[in-house]
């Protein structure tokens, strides 16, 4: 499934895809695609890990509680009523989700699998990404700062747009799309390659530059650990987690008290803390975070 490939290999595949193929989109356009079915020009699919800038891994819950609120608006697959359209682009031989994700896991998970309106995006890949980005920024679950920093730093490895349509589009100074050029530039120079600098985060790549030790990888059997306590935990709260925080907190005290202490000390919470606390002050003193 291409929603599960790395984003370097998801490009390598739309990037083959239209030298292959070629980008001129079948005629006549769509306004309406299947969700389900064989890849080809009946059929809508997505690359999240290309055209959706927002970090689904680390916000979860609260997209949970999105894609609730939409299933919801859709009702009864034999009735629905239909959300606006899919913004979709050709990728040379398939249709692309740009803008409107979590409208397709709301249809998905609500039973509606045929004719979903959509609109065609005509453009570039380069233009398609900087689209994907300008839309997510007027969602109804809007981009936190960290992820326009960090897809303004993915724009700035993966493509030749200008620093002003990268920083238009992804709503950052035009001194910190300056600093993630020469960043770029830095790290190409030690012979990193666009492959390992698309799988940094926009802090990492600074990190790196200033020569701090790399994270070491996360042992294989503690990410399926990791994912199985999320996933358990996800289908038997789902976003109530994200609704009642505080509750969910206040539990993990009455189960035991010393849980606001070993969640400190845990390497994974004890990074986060110190990074909101960070980036809030940064934020604040800095224009150009």
């Amino acid at each position: 499934m291409t929603e599960q490939i790395s984003t370097p290999e998801a490009l390598q595949v739309i990037r083959q895809a239209l030298e292959t193929n070629g980008s001129t989109p079948p005629a006549p356009l769509p306004t309406h695609l299947n969700l389900k079915g064989p890849i080809g020009p009946s059929r809508v699919t997505s690359m999240t890990g290309v055209f959706q800038p927002r970090e689904l891994e680390g916000r979860k819950l609260e997209g949970e509680r999105h894609i609730e609120t939409l299933m919801a608006a859709i009702g009864s697959p034999s009735n629905p009523t239909y959300l606006d359209p899919l913004v979709v682009w050709w990728g040379g031989d398939r249709w692309y989700v740009v803008d409107g994700h979590h409208r397709r896991h709301a249809y998905l998970r609500a039973g509606v699998h045929t004719a979903v309106p959509v609109e065609v995006f005509e453009g570039t890949l380069e233009e398609a990404l900087a689209f994907a980005v300008e839309a997510n920024s007027k969602d109804r679950l809007p981009m936190t700062l960290v992820e326009k920093l960090d897809r303004a730093w993915f724009l700035t490895v993966t493509t030749d747009l200008s620093r002003d349509r990268i920083r238009r589009c992804c709503s950052v100074a035009d001194g910190t799309v300056k600093n993630m050029r020469k960043v770029r530039e830095g790290l190409a120079a030690t012979g990193a390659t666009q492959e390992h600098l698309m799988s940094l985060t926009w802090q990492d790549a600074r990190d790196e530059l200033q020569g701090h030790a790399p994270k070491a990888p996360v042992p294989d059997w503690r990410s399926k650990l990791v994912s199985d306590y999320e996933r358990r935990l996800r289908k038997t709260f789902g976003s109530q987690l994200f609704k009642n925080a505080d509750i969910f907190a206040e539990a993990l005290v009455v189960l035991d008290k010393r849980f606001p202490a070993w969640l400190l000390e845990a390497p994974a919470f004890s990074e986060h803390v110190a990074a909101n606390l960070d980036r809030m002050i940064e934020e604040r003193d800095n224009p150009d975070y």
